[in-house]
């Protein structure tokens, strides 16, 4: 979340972040005491209606065990009308459709995380809120792919790519590195393997 909040200042937007995580926001205030951000719940903000004109959230509704219906809902009440929301959240993709069909997940157990959201089941929640939908798209293709079929050789790749932003890389890494940055960049390759769904939405009051 930080990382935002100041790339996005650095470019002129007012911006403020909210994080539930105290020690988070302390070492974020610590170190960048002129970013406004403060511990709050996002089911629960403390900002007049219709406060925003736009709202981020990266990867926090599929951590609701009872849905993110609450966390959607007072998103639409602090957003302004015709107010841009950008949501992100991990895709039950084509391929994990599939491994799910054939039992690779078997059952499930243990504390809950996450839930994996299709298009079509997290399209409904916002339409129900009353969002209109703007834009749909995947990333996270590359960790969808290392994570579903082959975390040992990704392994591999995944450290040549970190190598390839060291001065020392070699020709060969750089290449490799565009290769593989190319393909997985693809829509067809992040629409079947991305591990992330980002929605673009207005907020209709």
């Amino acid at each position: 979340m930080g990382r935002w909040v100041y790339y996005l200042k650095m470019l002129g937007y007012n911006i403020e972040g909210i994080d539930y995580a105290e020690k988070i926001v302390k070492r974020l205030n610590d170190r960048f005491p002129s970013l406004k951000i403060r511990r709050e719940d996002i089911l629960s903000i403390k900002v007049p209606d219709n406060y925003y004109e736009a709202y981020i959230s990266l990867g926090v509704f599929e951590h609701f065990e009872d849905g993110p219906d609450q966390a959607i809902a007072e998103a639409k009440r602090v957003v302004a009308n015709k107010g841009i929301m950008i949501v992100s959240i991990p895709t039950l993709n084509p391929l994990r459709k599939l491994k799910k069909f054939l039992g690779f997940y078997g059952k499930q157990s243990g504390e809950f995380y996450q839930y994996l959201y299709t298009e079509r089941e997290f399209l409904k929640i916002f339409k129900k809120h009353g969002f209109e939908i703007v834009k749909i798209t995947y990333a996270g293709s590359y960790k969808g792919i290392k994570d579903e079929l082959f975390k040992k050789i990704s392994k591999k790749v995944y450290e040549t790519l970190r190598a390839s932003g060291n001065k020392d890389t070699t020709e060969k890494g750089i290449v490799l590195f565009n290769i593989i940055k190319f393909f997985v960049n693809l829509f067809p390759v992040r629409y079947l393997f991305g591990h992330t769904m980002i929605l673009v939405c207005l907020n209709r009051k």
